[in-house]
């Protein structure tokens, strides 16, 4: 058989559906087609073996970000995730990690979006941005828009945080998405809330816990790095003069040795 209309066999891990029944793989057989993506395949089980199967999507052009899943133990969007970049004659399919199973593939996002919410995400005018009496244009690569540039185009898929441990291990971590957001924010001249974002992304659980294993640098669909970010983050932090933030040694010190806070 062509690698055309080769038979794949792809395995989705399916949810409980029954007071006896429990969450376990499922194969189907897959016929393909040239370049056919794992969501191509998802919809041609829904609609000829199981109507009952629960996944995500919207725009399917990498986009929209909500057919996010595992395939073959990495991350990725289903829409752009193309069967013929798998060897063999199986591959296997499962929902993100560190977020709550609603049905399938399909994720419960809240938690996602309640560490998104930590860092304080919206942008926040200072006074003279709000007095100004024409709106406040910074042009790209100007300043410190070199810092906020390649952090832009964030979707909210959730990969990032799916393929970092630390969100696994900390529930406090606001997670990669939320620090690369925090980034954006802190280097846009415009913004009133640097310092209050930088403390949010500054503290015991904050761009500290990150480990640097860039995973989800690795597994980012639209190629940004929170990796990055968050390495800048901390030189933000580390050299902010004008806000009562102490350099991350001294404030660790303080907090081992129950020290107050210099006034």
């Amino acid at each position: 058989m062509s690698l055309e209309t080769r038979a794949v066999t792809v395995r989705v891990l399916r949810s409980a559906t029954g007071p006896d029944a429990k969450v376990e793989y499922r194969s189907y057989p897959v016929h393909t087609f040239p370049r056919m993506s794992v969501l191509d395949a998802l919809f041609q089980i829904q609609r000829e073996q199981d109507r009952t199967l629960a996944f995500r999507c919207s725009c399917r052009l990498g986009m929209c970000g909500t057919c996010a899943v595992i395939v073959n133990g990495r991350e990725g969007l289903a829409c752009q995730t193309l069967l013929e970049r798998f060897d063999g004659d199986e591959i296997t399919v499962r929902p993100l990690n560190h977020l709550p199973v609603v049905k399938d593939l399909a994720v419960d996002m809240e938690p996602f979006f309640d560490r998104y919410r930590a860092v304080r995400p919206h942008f926040v005018p200072s006074e003279a941005t709000a007095a100004a009496p024409e709106t406040l244009v910074i042009e790209q690569g100007k300043g410190k828009r070199r810092w906020v540039d390649p952090a832009l185009g964030c979707i909210n898929c959730g990969i990032c945080m799916s393929s970092c441990s630390e969100v696994g291990l900390n529930p406090s971590f606001p997670g990669p998405m939320a620090l690369n957001r925090a980034l954006t924010l802190v280097n846009d001249e415009r913004d009133g809330a640097r310092a209050e974002r930088l403390e949010l992304a500054g503290d015991e659980n904050g761009v500290w816990k990150c480990h640097q294993m860039m995973s989800c640098t690795a597994s980012c669909p639209r190629h940004l790095s929170p990796t990055r970010a968050i390495r800048q983050l901390r030189q933000e932090f580390v050299g902010e003069q004008q806000s009562p933030l102490v350099a991350p040694i001294k404030w660790v010190a303080r907090k081992l040795t129950g020290a107050a806070d210099p006034t």
